[in-house]
Parts: structure tokens; C-alpha cells; sequence
């Protein structure tokens, strides 16, 4: 049995993407392992969802005040204290001396974050700027000391290789997969009731704006004013907006004409995911502009709820949804206008978007991804090469 220390100060009620996976993985691992031991580091300021239970699974409470020192010396320490056998740090972060052998998800290129941001519009401070490539290079030999580096795109893995200089051999495809089981949680719903409720009964466009600059949306008003010009009547849903952002938001948009038509739809944490289910799945199309991501959930969310999809031709979405959407420049207002009028419009695309968005979403579960986690917890012990 191997004592297994994961770091989950991830996991909460609005989690995201890191979080979705280090919950999702741990309970297909709670299915497929039934030997080893896994304690888990949590914040002990938020409320844990639901997650896997049992003498096998110890939560440990503790503060987290910055990532850095968290990870040189927290996650070093409670892996002593522990007597942990090996780590499993599912994303990407600085690591002091380890104790034992630790195995890396890695969801992001954090150097293109910073740049994707700027090109969202924002800025980066100075000090910001400097300590991100500080931490960039620390970072960078952390993932070379990794026993084992997953990568959630092969996107993501060249850079590992090209940019990082992990060795290629130390590199595996574990991609993410729907937050949740989307395919199921449409079957019985009323898609009209939600479109009523969403004050939207001809449909509407479907972007989301979670405050990260990377969404690129201050594209999406200048792409949704060509759909008003050209008569469409689908109204502009704007989802996952917390409520300290709503207000800006509004603001950005109070200029416009058709601002009576944006509905806004707050952040959908854990609990929610059958009411995020069908915000997807009543969309007339899904409209993704991120300049960058290191997967791209939502597309794949987007597909599972069997709405058509319009994404960016650049970075991991592209590689995510393959042939199953519409892909166009991210700053080309007039090609994306034309992509999702002819998602909407074409009923023979839109057919073909949905059953191959269906067809493609089935490549991406946790079941694969638990199963490539848990053959290299058996790979350590044993002393093997993963995969051998």
C-alpha cells in the first residue's frame, strides 16, 4: 500500500477547471484503487464538495496564504510529516525539496497566459510581471524534477518538451473531460422551459465571462452587433459572471442599443451542474473566443449537451474540438459573425456539428484519466518505468 499525499486546495464550491479534475480523477480512483492510501491537503476556509469517503481517504485542513510558499515549503513539509511514499500535485506549481517521488498535472503554459491577457485588453504590472517570470523559471525546474508530468493537450505537451525540456518519455496525454456527465443531465430537460426563463424562447448565443481576461470579450459585443444587423433574434446569454464582476459588466455593455437583449447568468458552482447543463443545452451555439487555454472544458461541455460550437483556431480548443466546430480567428469580428450565423442557420452543419460533437466528447472521460494516474502509482512501486 502507498501512502499518497494529493494536493487538493483546489477543490470548493466555485471551483473551476484544476478543481474539476483533481475531484472528478479522485473518484474514479476511489473505484479503481483499492489499495492505496490518499491524504489530501485542503483549505480549510471552504466548503468541500462531495468527494470520495473511507479509511483510505484522510483530509488534512490547513491555510494556504500565498502558492509559493505553499508549495516550497507546505507541500514538502506535510509530505515528511505524512510519510508520504509519493505526491500526486494535480496542476502546475512551484515545489520546493520533495521528500519523495511527486507526479505533475499540467493544465497551462503560463508564460501565454500573461501574454493572452494582455492581448484580452489587460495589463500586467510590473512587480507582477517580474515575479510571474520568477516563478516561471522555478517552475519550470520543478516540472523537470517530476517523476511524471501529465498534460492535458498535446498542445500543452510540446511546450513541455520544446519549452520546458522535460523529457519526452516522462510526458503522458491526460486530458480533462466534462465537469460532469452533461450527456446525462440533458436527457429529460425542458429545453423551452430554460429558454423562457432565460427570457430568451428564440434562442440564444451562449458565451461565458468568468472574469478572466483570456476569454477575450471585449470581442464579443462587436461580433454580437453584426448578428443584431443581420436580423437574428437570439438574444446574447452571458454565463458564469460572479457577482463582484456583474456591475462592470453591465457597465461595458450600457452603451449598446441592444443591451435589453443580454441576459447575464451567475457563476454555476457544485450542486448546480444540472442548471449549467441546460444553459448549454438550450443555446441555439456555443461561441468560445479564448485566446488561450490549456484544454478547453467548455467546448467539450458545450458538445456533451449536443449544442453546436463556434471556438478559437488557436490553442488547445482548436485541438479539443477537432473537426466537431466551427473554428475561426479569434479577433476577425466578420468571420466570426459568419461562423455563427451559419451554426445557426445551416441546418445541414448543424446537424453534422452535433453528431460529431457527440461522437468526440466520448474520447474524453475520467476513467482514462484515473487509470494513466493510477498505473504510474503502481509503476513507482514496483521501481518499473510507466508504461513498461
Amino acid at each position: 500500500m502507498l501512502r499518497i499525499l494529493v494536493d487538493a486546495i483546489h477543490l470548493g464550491p466555485e471551483m473551476k477547471g484544476v478543481g474539476r479534475y483533481a475531484a472528478n480523477v479522485l473518484w474514479e480512483l476511489s473505484r479503481q484503487d483499492s489499495e492505496n492510501c490518499y491524504h489530501m491537503l485542503v483549505r480549510d476556509d471552504v466548503r468541500l464538495p462531495d468527494l470520495p469517503s473511507g479509511p483510505r481517504f484522510q483530509y488534512h485542513r490547513m491555510r494556504c496564504r500565498n502558492h509559493l510558499l505553499h508549495g516550497l515549503w507546505t507541500l514538502p513539509s506535510q509530505a515528511r510529516s505524512l510519510g508520504a511514499d509519493l505526491a500526486w500535485i494535480p496542476y502546475e506549481t512551484t515545489l520546493g525539496r520533495f521528500p519523495c517521488p511527486f507526479m505533475m498535472v499540467c493544465h497551462d503554459i503560463p508564460q501565454r497566459i500573461f501574454q493572452a491577457q494582455k492581448e484580452g485588453g489587460g495589463t500586467v504590472p510590473p512587480g507582477r510581471a517580474l515575479f510571474g517570470r520568477l516563478d516561471s523559471v522555478i517552475l519550470c525546474r520543478t516540472l523537470r524534477r517530476a517523476r511524471r508530468v501529465f498534460s492535458n493537450s498535446r498542445y500543452v505537451g510540446r511546450w513541455l518538451v520544446d519549452g520546458v525540456g522535460v523529457e519526452r518519455e516522462k510526458i503522458s496525454l491526460a486530458p480533462c473531460a466534462p465537469g460532469a456527465d452533461f450527456s446525462s443531465l440533458v436527457r429529460d430537460l425542458d429545453l423551452d422551459a430554460v429558454r423562457r426563463k432565460c427570457e430568451s424562447p428564440q434562442g440564444y448565443i451562449l458565451v461565458f465571462s468568468t472574469g478572466d481576461l483570456r476569454e477575450n470579450f471585449s470581442v464579443i459585443p462587436r461580433v454580437y452587433e453584426r448578428i443584431v444587423r443581420a436580423g437574428l433574434p437570439h438574444r446574447l446569454l452571458v454565463a458564469g459572471v460572479r457577482e463582484e464582476d456583474r456591475a462592470s459588466l453591465e457597465c461595458r455593455l450600457s452603451a449598446y442599443p441592444w443591451r435589453s437583449r443580454v441576459r447575464v447568468v451567475p457563476f454555476l458552482g457544485v450542486g448546480q451542474e444540472k442548471e449549467l447543463a441546460g444553459v448549454y443545452a438550450a443555446a441555439s451555439v456555443f461561441l468560445d473566443l479564448s485566446l488561450h487555454e490549456g484544454f478547453g472544458m467548455q467546448v467539450i461541455e458545450a458538445m456533451a449537451c449536443r449544442t453546436p460550437v463556434v471556438t478559437s483556431n488557436v490553442s488547445a480548443p482548436a485541438e479539443v474540438a477537432g473537426d466537431a466546430a466551427v473554428l475561426a480567428d479569434p479577433f476577425d469580428v466578420e468571420s466570426l459573425a459568419s461562423a455563427l450565423r451559419r451554426a445557426d442557420e445551416d441546418e445541414g452543419l448543424r446537424a453534422d456539428l452535433i453528431a460529431r460533437g457527440a461522437e468526440r466528447v466520448r474520447a474524453f472521460t475520467w476513467d482514462r484519466a484515473a487509470r494513466q494516474t493510477l498505473e504510474i502509482y503502481r509503476a513507482v512501486a514496483e521501481g518499473r518505468k510507466p508504461g513498461a
